[in-house]
C-alpha cells in the first residue's frame, strides 16, 4: 500500500515542507516557515505537524539541507542547525528519515518543471532536448550547485558544494570588486557575491568603488530599489549580480558539459526577477572566449516553482525508499 511521507527543504533561511505518497509527486499541504523561528529543525517539523488537523499516519521522510551531508548529518552552511536523520526518525517515529543536499532536490525536481515555472533566458532549447546531462545554480542565502544525467530508469542527481569555489574575475569591475572584497575576506569565494549576503557585498564594493558611503541596506531593500529604478547604485548592483552570475552559470555547464541546460533558482532570483538584467546574465553566459558558439545554444532557465526543491525531494523519495512490504512495518507518526 503507498505510504505517505513528510518531505522538507531547509535553507539558511526558510523552512518548507509538504507531505506526499510514496512514488507521486504531488505536494500536499506545502508551508513556508522562517528558520529563525525554531531552535532546531524537530521545533519546526512539530509545527508543520500541528497545523492540520486531519490526521494520516506518515512513515518515511525525505529533507533536503543546505549544506554537505555526512552519514545523514549536516551541519548547515549559513544557519546554526545540526540535522540528524536518525533523530528525525526517532522522534518522529518513522521508519526512514533521509537527508539530501538541497541542490540534489532540484536538481532531480527539473525534469518534472512545466513551461509555467520556468523563465528561459536565452540559448536553443530544442538543442538541448537529447542531452543527456543539465546544470542547476541556486542563489539564496547562499549558493547552490547541482546537476542532473538521464541515465537508466530514473534521472541522476549530482551532489555539489560549486557555489563555494573561487570567484574568478573576468572584466574590470570583476577585479575591482575582486580587490574590494578581500578587505572583508580571507577567500572570495563565488557565495560571496551570489547570494542575498553577495548582493549586499557587490553594493557595498561597487559604494567603496565610487567614494560613496553605502547604506544600510537588505538585499530586498537592494531589490526593491532596482526594480523602482529609485537608487541608480542598486540597478547597477542588480546589473553586476546578473552578470556574474550569468558567467557563473556558463562555468558550471562547461564543467558539467551541461547541454541540457542550466536552470537558474533561489530566493534571491525571485526577488529580483522585475529587475533582473537578461542581457547581461546571458553575456556573462556565453562570453567564453574560443567557447562562445558552443555557449550561444545552451539554454537558461529562471526556476519560479517556489516548491521546486520539494518536488525533487517526492520524486527522489520514489526512486530510493522501498515501499512498505506488509501492513504494520514500521512505526508511525501523525499529521
Amino acid at each position: 500500500m503507498p505510504s505517505l511521507g513528510l518531505i522538507g527543504d531547509i535553507g539558511g533561511t526558510h523552512c518548507r515542507f509538504a507531505v506526499t505518497t510514496l512514488g507521486q509527486t504531488e505536494l500536499g499541504a506545502p508551508a513556508k516557515y522562517p528558520c529563525r523561528d525554531f531552535p532546531d529543525i524537530l521545533h519546526a517539523i512539530d509545527a508543520y505537524l500541528d497545523r492540520e488537523p486531519p490526521k494520516k499516519t506518515i512513515e518515511w521522510a525525505m529533507i533536503a539541507v543546505a549544506g554537505p551531508v555526512v552519514n545523514d548529518e549536516v551541519s548547515l552552511t549559513n544557519l546554526a542547525w545540526h540535522i540528524s536523520g536518525p533523530e528525525i526518525a526517532a522522534k518522529f517515529g518513522l521508519r526512514e528519515a533521509r537527508l539530501i543536499n538541497d541542490f540534489t532536490g532540484i536538481a532531480r525536481a527539473t525534469p518534472l518543471l512545466e513551461g509555467a515555472h520556468l523563465v528561459q533566458v536565452g540559448g536553443q532549447p530544442e538543442s538541448a532536448r537529447n542531452a543527456r546531462v543539465s546544470a542547476v545554480v541556486g542563489a539564496g542565502t547562499g549558493l547552490g550547485v547541482g546537476g542532473l544525467i538521464k541515465a537508466g530508469a530514473a534521472p541522476f542527481p549530482l551532489t555539489t558544494e560549486g557555489g563555494h569555489t573561487a570567484f574568478a574575475p573576468v572584466t574590470d569591475l570583476d577585479f575591482e570588486l575582486s580587490r574590494v572584497l578581500r578587505t572583508r575576506f580571507e577567500r572570495v569565494s563565488n557565495e560571496r557575491l551570489l547570494s542575498g549576503e553577495g548582493l549586499h557585498n557587490i553594493y557595498w564594493a561597487l559604494s567603496v568603488i565610487e567614494g560613496a558611503e553605502p547604506e544600510a541596506l537588505t538585499p530586498k531593500d537592494i531589490s526593491q530599489r532596482a526594480i523602482d529604478k529609485s537608487d541608480p547604485r542598486c540597478v547597477r548592483a542588480v546589473q553586476v549580480f546578473c552578470h556574474i552570475l550569468g558567467a557563473f552559470s556558463g562555468d558550471v555547464a562547461l564543467t558539467l558539459g551541461g547541454l541540457g541546460g542550466v536552470f537558474v533558482s533561489g530566493g534571491v532570483i525571485h526577488g529580483v526577477m522585475q529587475a533582473f538584467d537578461r542581457a547581461g546574465f546571458r553575456e556573462g553566459f556565453e562570453s567564453k572566449g574560443r567557447f562562445r558558439s558552443y555557449m550561444e545554444r545552451i539554454p537558461a532557465w529562471l526556476v519560479t516553482h517556489p516548491y521546486a526543491t520539494l518536488l525533487g525531494c517526492a520524486a527522489l523519495a520514489g526512486d530510493v525508499i522501498a515501499p512498505v512490504r506488509s501492513a504494520g512495518a514500521g512505526a508511525s507518526a501523525k499529521i
